[in-house]
């Protein structure tokens, strides 16, 4: 295995990274995390930060969902997990997305990891769909069912049949953040589910 490296900026106080063979062994999923300078921080959580940089950070939506991943990682994450080069950098996007609030932005990310995740570990034939990969992976029954509803529902804001059809994004907005709420907390949980499958001791 190799040295383990350092991402710019990280002292002692933050994680470390170890690549090997293209990949980044990390001990938990606190992938980017930022620090006072502003550097992205592979394999440390929020908690590890210290506590001005926790405050100067956190609006209260942001320190309840910091909380919450926090909360998934400590009941999932048992081992330690490998992830691509893309699933780090996707799985670091939704986490940001997520905490900062921009729902649509979190679940389009956490589908995305949860893809190159899955193609990570099981391959995929060319032109495969997400569809196809949630099926053929060896996914809990649960888990797969709540990613096919995380997938049709970011079919529906990808794939608008009709833009002009935009009366209930009008009338009822305020419905549509609490669903999109909802929603990408639904896939920000399958998304750890999925990362934390495979694990290893």
């Amino acid at each position: 295995m190799a040295e383990p490296s350092r991402l710019p900026g990280a002292d002692d106080d933050f994680g470390q990274v170890i690549r090997s063979a293209g990949e980044i062994q990390v001990a938990s999923i606190g992938v980017g995390r930022k620090s006072s300078s502003g550097d992205y921080l592979v394999g440390v959580s929020k908690a590890d930060l210290s506590e001005p940089e926790r405050q100067a950070s956190s609006s209260p939506i942001e320190a309840t969902r910091w909380a919450l991943l926090r909360t998934w990682e400590d009941e999932l994450l048992k081992g330690g997990v490998t992830l691509s080069e893309f699933s780090t950098f996707l799985v670091q996007d939704a986490d940001l997305a997520f905490c900062a609030g921009a729902d649509l932005a979190a679940l389009l990310a956490a589908q995305a990891a949860m893809e190159t995740h899955l193609r990570h570990e099981h391959g995929a034939e060319r032109g495969e769909g997400f569809a196809a990969l949630i099926d053929r992976s060896d996914l809990p029954s649960d888990l797969a069912t709540r990613l096919h509803e995380v997938r049709r529902y970011r079919n529906g804001w990808v794939h608008v049949a009709d833009p002009d059809a935009d009366a209930h994004l009008l009338d009822q907005p305020e419905r549509n953040r609490e669903e999109l709420a909802r929603m990408a907390t639904v896939a920000m949980r399958a998304l750890y589910e999925v990362i934390f499958l495979y694990q290893w001791t």
